[in-house]
């Protein structure tokens, strides 16, 4: 009987077992600084104007991620309908803009819950939705799967409710470009890109609420709209920096979930 055959029946060795510990969490620190290092990348790249203050003609880097800013922002936006749907309303129309703006229009209830439950899916549903992006491409390794399943969303969500120009043509184009990735590129790849949109969409709330609503009042803002329908206005931007941290705490246990944690000691 040789060493393989002997390990397959009595388990492995405290040494092997060691070994296999070491290299998981050489992984697990590997994916942490993929991911920190694409939410570090994303926010030099997300403001534009930023750019150019620090070196002129630097901006035009920003639309490297053009693309997954206008993703984000439709995820944003689709969060609203669907909870409106939740609450007994109806989506109307999604659109979208090419200054990285959204609107849903939609039909909802008319109580307080149901408004503001709806005002703070935006943001609460970006990180949702990214944790389940992040989760997903650590966890169980099926990028092009996914991407494959968020390409046939864009497209099914496209047809039904969105009906402008720039957003259907893009919504089309970007439905299209993921079923493609998904299905022609490889796994790798896939896995990769699954985890850099979930990571934005997770984060998006640090990125878009200082500009929104920290550093410049926005009245027709997300946290503006639940702070008023519970008659709390003043309550508009405590709101929001609670979403920003709520984003980070989402970030956090979605790496935590999607690496696992093993707690079993190290044997000698």
């Amino acid at each position: 009987m040789d060493d393989k055959e002997l390990e397959a029946l009595l388990g492995p060795s405290p040494k092997s077992s060691k070994q296999s510990r070491k290299q998981s969490e050489n992984e697990k620190n590997k994916s942490l600084a993929t991911i920190i290092a694409m939410a570090i990348v994303t926010f030099i790249l997300w403001d534009g104007t930023l750019l150019d203050r620090i070196c002129q003609g630097l901006g035009v880097l920003s639309y490297i991620i053009y693309p997954l800013k206008i993703f984000t922002v439709f995820l944003h936006e689709l969060s609203h309908g669907l909870a409106a749907m939740i609450t007994g309303g109806k989506i109307v129309s999604i659109t979208l803009d090419a200054q990285q703006g959204g609107l849903c229009t939609y039909m909802s209830s008319k109580n307080w819950f149901a408004s503001a439950f709806t005002a703070s899916a935006g943001y609460l549903g970006s990180m949702l939705w990214g944790c389940l992006f992040l989760i997903a491409a650590i966890k169980t390794g099926k990028g092009k799967s996914f991407n494959t399943a968020i390409g046939i969303m864009v497209l099914i969500v496209t047809i039904l409710w969105v009906r402008d120009i720039f957003p259907l043509a893009f919504c089309l184009l970007f439905g299209l470009a993921m079923l493609f990735t998904g299905s022609k590129l490889s796994e790798d790849f896939n896995s990769f890109l699954l985890k850099y949109i979930g990571t934005v969409s997770c984060l998006y709330s640090l990125f878009d609420i200082p500009d929104d609503l920290i550093f410049r009042t926005v009245q027709g803002s997300d946290s503006h709209a639940i702070a008023s329908s519970i008659g709390m206005p003043f309550l508009s931007v405590p709101i929001g920096i609670l979403w920003m941290a709520m984003a980070l705490a989402c970030f956090y246990f979605s790496y935590k979930i999607a690496m696992g944690e093993d707690d079993s000691p190290d044997e000698d």
